[in-house]
């Protein structure tokens, strides 16, 4: 191998990094896009406003914020219950693949286990995600 080849070879490798790391930018831009003229609104806020009257701790409610926030790269402030995963939280065109809503499909999963007889079960919003953690908490882990 001569050294214009070696040279080559890591300007290439070096141009790639550059454009995988410009991609991933404008895929958090654009993620974070549609949420720009959203306010923020604290755990705090967010558990009176919603879920104080449900009876859910409000530990967990923020828990599954800051799943939904880790899980899709955006602020947890910028959440909502009516958030749907399919719509406001579906990951952009071309990224579907590296959505991170595989983190939140193991924290289902982690909470159906406690589940004796496992049923199909359906997240269309945050709302319905939080209802459901919320009431897997409750539920005595089977005996098998």
């Amino acid at each position: 191998m001569t050294i214009t080849s070696i040279i080559f070879f890591f300007i290439v490798f070096g141009l790639s990094l550059f454009l995988i790391f410009l991609l991933s930018k404008k895929e958090a831009r654009g993620k974070n896009n549609r949420f720009i003229n959203r306010p923020d609104m604290g755990i705090d806020e967010f558990y009176s406003c919603y879920y104080r009257s449900a009876g859910i701790p409000q530990e967990k409610v923020a828990q599954v914020l800051r799943e939904i926030g880790n899980a899709r790269g955006i602020s947890e402030c910028k959440i909502r219950p009516s958030d749907r995963f399919n719509h406001e939280l579906a990951p952009l065109a071309g990224w579907e693949f590296g959505d991170g809503l595989i983190e939140l499909s193991w924290i289902v999963n982690k909470k159906t286990g406690k589940i004796k007889k496992p049923k199909t079960i359906n997240f269309n919003t945050v709302d319905d995600l939080i209802s459901f953690i919320a009431s897997k908490d409750n539920v005595e882990p089977s005996k098998d």
